[in-house]
């Protein structure tokens, strides 16, 4: 049965991955307050362009103090909201709304003007809400909402490859490693790493293999539409194709571990009438 002990669970696993993200930006250089932006990337989305027209991309261009607030924004809301769950404040409803807030200004300004698209982000728009639950029947519904947002997301991913004809390409795999190594390959490195992507290019079979077994992982989150009982399943997939992806192509989508961990909380029972009570407190 859930508990509020889970809710802390909750949070202490939210606020790790998101710290845990930041330090990873902050050792490749790649936090905001380290880019110095000329220019920025406008994409086709309604939400972003209204954020566009207060301007506020044209002052972070300029001003390095914000690119810095923001960073030290992105990493102070997540970790205050924890201790304000674990401490069953009142205030955390709030703050929760505020976090996933500024987690959206974040990944929007850093997607146009980093080399980050805001996919990467898409666990931290999204956990914080979470936290606006007053009971937990709140928490149990929301963590479901949010499991069926994660699986509704993998899926898509591998229908993408059936719809756009990647999943067809015998050479598909081959070419995207090539794309997304090119520096590395052109400039003659000799790492692990690095050969470990030239031998997946010169050998199309394997690297196309390993396309198929990621596009299935995908496409297996279709299963718990209908079921939690394979859910342990499902996030150990989820869990294999994150660190694999991280391997082969050096994208870090470990910040998806919050959505992840949806699929272990949503599998306990549904709280009893004695624990609806608010749960916050002070």
């Amino acid at each position: 049965m859930i508990e509020y002990k889970h809710i802390r669970q909750f949070a202490w696993i939210y606020a790790s991955a998101v710290v845990l993200f930041f330090v990873w930006m902050y050792w490749n250089g790649l936090h905001f307050s380290a880019y110095r932006p000329v220019f920025f990337n406008n994409q086709t989305d309604l939400t972003g362009n209204y954020i566009l027209l207060t301007g506020i991309h044209l002052k972070v261009m300029q001003e390095q103090w914000l690119r810095v607030l923001l960073d030290v924004s992105f990493i102070l809301f997540p970790v205050m909201l924890c201790v304000l769950v674990v401490r069953r404040s009142t205030i955390a409803h709030p703050v929760s709304i505020l976090t996933a807030g500024v987690a959206l200004l974040y990944a929007w300004l850093y997607s146009i003007l980093g080399v980050i698209s805001i996919e990467v982000f898409t666990a931290f728009l999204f956990t914080p809400l979470v936290f606006t639950a007053l009971t937990v029947q709140g928490f149990y519904f929301r963590i479901q909402i949010l499991r069926l947002l994660f699986l509704i997301i993998f899926f898509s991913t591998a229908w993408w490859k059936f719809r756009a004809g990647g999943f067809f390409h015998f050479e598909q795999m081959q070419a995207i490693l090539f794309r997304q190594h090119t520096a590395a390959i052109v400039y003659g490195s000799n790492d692990l790493s690095t050969n470990l992507y030239k031998f997946l290019i010169a050998h199309p079979s394997v690297s196309f293999g390993l396309y198929v077994m990621a596009t299935l992982l995908e496409a297996s989150m279709a299963i718990g539409f209908f079921t939690h009982r394979f859910d342990r399943w499902l996030m150990m997939f989820a869990l294999l194709f994150i660190g694999t992806d991280y391997l082969l192509m050096e994208i870090n989508y470990f910040s998806w571990i919050p959505m992840v961990a949806a699929l272990y909380f949503s599998g306990k029972q549904w709280p009893h009438v004695h624990v609806s009570s608010q749960i916050a407190t002070r």
